[in-house]
């Protein structure tokens, strides 16, 4: 949808009508959304629960793999998958609803489906089962349109003046606010992440390397006494933390997506979700970030045996 439409109180469908004869309005779709408490053994939430067409097309539940969702053409409801773990419920269990608005009915429905989102919690229901539990008419909350941008401003004008219209929310102006909010944090405490990453790599590794020429000194001292030369000793050192850099990229990927996940999970909360997406990308960017930290570290070992100090290496401190 393009734009949502909430009216002020419940109203018959046919205000759809009115709606829908308004300049640039292409298709609309209705809804009914009913403040209710759901409740499982001695668990309970309060949450809206909505009641969608049979096949929407405006506004669709859409899982992770793309795959459509549609509300259950039964009495059941659809739930969150995180709703569903707070009340512990799985599809196929029982749930009670408890209507907060209009003649207050109590019901109890069966979980058909679970649906993974990652904003907020939600339930929904066929509308028209929804309506009969409600003992109401074919009300409707608000609408979905789809609607042709170049009459937007207009039909923005005549919905304010429409006196059963609410509110107007519009889709593009969300997503808009949403990326330059919270996407621009999420790049910017990324881009930190990565640098104060990028410098522990290579800290680390640099000092390996360091410790590994401090132990050795006397040890590669004598070597050259006795006829190695300068590439020679720095292939020991090289090629000992180039052994050890490849047997640490594949355990650094096993460990990083533990924490990763970890990470995600502890973040987790009723309002946001973020998951857990490692592309081969990260992986590659990782793996590259180490090995030039691994080269740049063996550069500075081998300028440093190449002056190394062969009699104050073999001498004897007390």
């Amino acid at each position: 949808q393009d734009v949502t439409v909430t009216f002020v109180e419940p109203l018959q469908e046919r205000a759809l009508n009115e709606v829908g004869h308004l300049p640039g309005v292409m298709a609309l779709e209705g809804f009914r959304n009913v403040p209710c408490r759901f409740r499982s053994q001695h668990r309970s939430y309060l949450l809206s629960l909505t009641g969608a067409p049979a096949n929407p097309q405006l506004t669709r539940m859409i899982e992770p793999d793309a795959s459509i969702v549609t509300p259950p053409r039964s009495d059941g409801v659809i739930l969150s998958a995180k709703l569903a773990e707070i009340l512990t419920l799985q599809p196929g269990d029982s749930v009670e609803v408890e209507v907060l608005e209009g003649q207050r009915p109590r019901f109890s429905t069966r979980v058909e489906a679970l649906i993974e989102d990652y904003t907020g919690l939600s339930a929904y229901m066929n509308r028209p089962s929804l309506n009969r539990f409600m003992r109401e008419g074919s009300s409707v909350s608000g609408a979905h349109l789809q609607v042709d941008s170049n009459f937007s401003e207009t039909l923005f004008k005549q919905l304010r003046e429409v006196p059963f219209v609410a509110a107007v929310s519009v889709q593009r102006a969300a997503q808009e606010s949403f990326e330059e909010t919270f996407g621009e944090n999420m790049l910017r405490m990324r881009l930190f992440n990565v640098f104060f990453a990028c410098v522990i790599a290579f800290g680390v590794v640099y000092n390996n390397a360091r410790i590994a020429l401090s132990e050795r000194s006397r040890e590669l001292a004598t070597l050259r006494v006795i006829g190695f030369h300068r590439s020679e000793l720095s292939g020991m050192l090289i090629g000992e933390m180039t052994l050890l850099t490849l047997i640490a990229i594949p355990l650094g990927w096993i460990i990083g997506k533990g924490f990763v996940i970890m990470i995600v999970a502890s973040a987790e909360t009723e309002f946001f979700r973020i998951p857990a997406v490692l592309n081969r990308s990260t992986f590659a960017f990782a793996t590259l970030v180490v090995i030039a930290a691994t080269l740049l570290s063996c550069f500075v070992i081998w300028r440093q045996v190449r002056h190394l100090d062969m009699i104050e290496a073999l001498k004897c401190k007390e």
